[in-house]
Parts: structure tokens; sequence; C-alpha cells
């Protein structure tokens, strides 16, 4: 089944949630804002910026998205289990779900987990495909949550929308590691089970945008007999990583907005 965000600034070309005419230029300074009297002078993002809609509607569409599965698609808002974000350019392994079953198993269902399957970032061994990283903090990425999960994440939707980073994952993850009692952590594969054919993603304009898929079949031919493991080892890392802000979520209009999608 697909579902299409209705809010999309393709639709909204000339008002908010899109671009509106009267929006402050995104590099104008908070004074000269102020002069112009353009949509929310006096709220530029911690870095001085304004509001870009292509970017702000990242962070929108992910919670409109996660909210309408869980709170109002007929077939999954009664649904108990477990649902998997990712993204139309990432690749999955062949035992991408076989592994999630594994994880859910070892952690006993942990309401207070995310899981996830890990991303390609280092050099892979194939003797590690078995490998479980029990991790303090969660990952940016792939992330697997329960209905449950998401019912204790609900107390925390001003946390959300009141975080000035335009990105969904950033914010999610900083929510988590900020501000939610009790803390979660997460579970994922040391051998990642998913690919991300976008290796740049949103904010980046690079040529090789597929240079990945050289390495997913690289890896495959590596990994293939070594997937699908009976058991999972377990490794820990105890620290966290540091959540900044990044910014561009600052506009009084988008934190309102944010805050209505889990209303409406």
């Amino acid at each position: 089944m697909q579902i299409f965000y209705p809010y999309s600034s393709q639709i909204y070309t000339h008002s908010f949630p899109g671009d509106d005419p009267n929006d402050c230029p995104r590099e104008v300074s908070k004074a000269d804002a102020i002069k112009m009297k353009c949509n929310s002078a006096q709220f530029p993002d911690k870095y001085g910026h304004y509001r870009e809609s292509k970017f702000t509607q990242i962070k929108h569409h992910w919670f409109w998205k996660i909210n309408f599965i869980f709170e109002r698609l007929n077939i999954t808002k009664n649904f108990n289990g477990y649902v998997v974000f990712i993204e139309e350019d990432y690749y999955l392994l062949p035992d991408s779900l076989h592994f999630i079953e594994k994880m859910r198993k070892f952690t006993n269902n942990d309401s207070k987990c995310v899981y996830s399957l890990g991303l390609r970032e280092f050099e892979i061994d194939p003797l590690k495909t078995d490998v479980a990283v029990v991790f303090d903090g969660i990952p940016y990425h792939s992330h697997i949550i329960s209905k449950q999960f998401w019912n204790t994440f609900k107390k925390y939707f001003e946390k959300f929308c009141y975080y000035d980073d335009c990105n969904f994952d950033v914010t999610f993850v900083g929510v988590c590691q900020r501000y939610m009692n009790p803390k979660p952590y997460s579970i994922f594969p040391l051998i990642p089970r998913v690919y991300h054919f976008g290796d740049h993603g949103a904010h980046e304009n690079k040529d090789d945008r597929f240079g990945t898929y050289s390495k997913v079949k690289k890896d495959l031919l590596t990994l293939e007999k070594y997937l699908f493991p009976n058991q999972l080892i377990k490794e820990e890392r105890p620290y966290l990583t540091n959540v900044d802000e990044w910014g561009g979520f600052s506009d009084p209009r988008d934190k309102a907005f944010c805050m209505s999608l889990a209303k409406s």
C-alpha cells in the first residue's frame, strides 16, 4: 500500500508549509529580516538562518507518516507489532527480516529497545555476521519500533516538534537520548543488513549518488554463505553519541504545524 503526504511543498508551492512569498531569505540577518517584515523574522534558527521548506518538510513528512501508520491507517492502527522504517534508496540484505526476529528474541521484545539494521560504514568481516551490537544510544537509520515504544514516544511530541533540527532522524535520536525516561537503547547487526544507495543524503549533491551499488555486489559475494545466523553473539557499546541540533526548524509555524500532525 502506498500512502501520500498531503502537505508536500510540491502542492503548497506559494504558501506554508511550502515557501510563502513573504518568507525570509535563508541567509538574511535578523535585523534586516525585521526591517523587511518577512514571516517569522524574530525566529531564525540557532545558526541565524531562516526556514527552507525543502528541508523542513523532511521532518514534517516523517512525523506525518509515523502518526498516520500508528494512529490512523485502518490496516495498522490496531497492529501491536513492529514497524520497520526504511527509505526508498535503501537496499536490504536477504536475511534482514531473519536478523530482526533474532534481535527481538535476543532482547525478549524489550519495549525500551529501538532496533536497527545497521549501515555499512567500515570494512566488513564475514565471520562476524552473527554479532549483534547492544548500544546505549540510538543509531540514525533504519529504525524498527514497536507500538508499545510508540505509545511512550508520544509523550515527547512537543520535544520532537520544538527540536531545532529539520532532520527527522537526528531529532528522533536527540529526543530519545536527551528526554525519554526510561532511556531507550538499541541493538543492530555489526555487519549491516541495509545499504544506503543515496550515499550523500538530502544535504549534499554529488555526481556519484549510486556508488554503493558496487559495494553491495562485492559484499554479497563475500557474505552470502554467512547470512542467516542461527544464534547471535552480543557486543556492547556503552557510550552515547553527542546529538547536536543542526538548525532549520525554529519557525513557530513549523512547530505548530508539526504538533498539529499528531492531532489531525
